[in-house]
């Protein structure tokens, strides 16, 4: 118990400090205008990257990730072997493969169905940012996009906890 309660005060001390940081970091010295945070450079990150997801009732792990700068919902599925976009969220995210693209023999849980090959720019989850990663565009049979082995490749470690999932790049 006061173990916990060791690790809920830095925590909290942490939290308290980050905040006293970031507040300091946006305000102007005297006489100049502050820089709105979109202007400001984001902070480069040392060091391994964590993120932990809680498994859903289901007990499966969704969360919203960026795909080439847009967010898309996206279900983590080790038994993907690569990243597996619906065509639909393909589309809204500006990716739209030739119908001659389509001749990658795929099963979904539909049944068979044809994909095309493409490479994402860039995958970020949270902290955890990828690049360059293989990917299908799933023609008819996927409702969700599946985060799959080819994200997960490029990780440091995947490791389930329980009913969290926790990635470190």
């Amino acid at each position: 118990m006061l173990k916990l309660i060791g690790t809920v005060f830095g925590l909290s001390a942490m939290a308290f400090g980050a905040s006293q940081y970031l507040m300091s970091q946006t305000k102007a010295a005297p006489g100049a205008a502050a820089k709105p945070a979109a202007m400001r450079p984001a902070p480069i990150q040392s060091g391994p990257r964590s993120v932990s997801l809680a498994a859903d009732p289901s007990g499966h792990f969704v969360a919203d990730i960026k795909v080439n700068g847009l967010f898309i919902k996206g279900l983590f599925d080790t038994g993907a072997t690569q990243i597996a976009l619906p065509l639909s969220e393909a589309r809204r995210i500006g990716i739209d493969p030739p119908a001659a693209d389509y001749r990658v023999p795929v099963n979904t849980a539909s049944g068979l169905t044809q994909a095309a090959r493409v490479k994402l720019r860039e995958v970020r989850l949270e902290t955890i940012v990828v690049q360059d990663v293989d990917a299908l565009v799933i023609r008819e049979g996927l409702e969700v996009a599946l985060i799959g082995m080819s994200f997960f490749k490029q990780l440091q470690s995947t490791e389930m906890r329980g009913a969290m999932l926790v990635l470190k790049q």
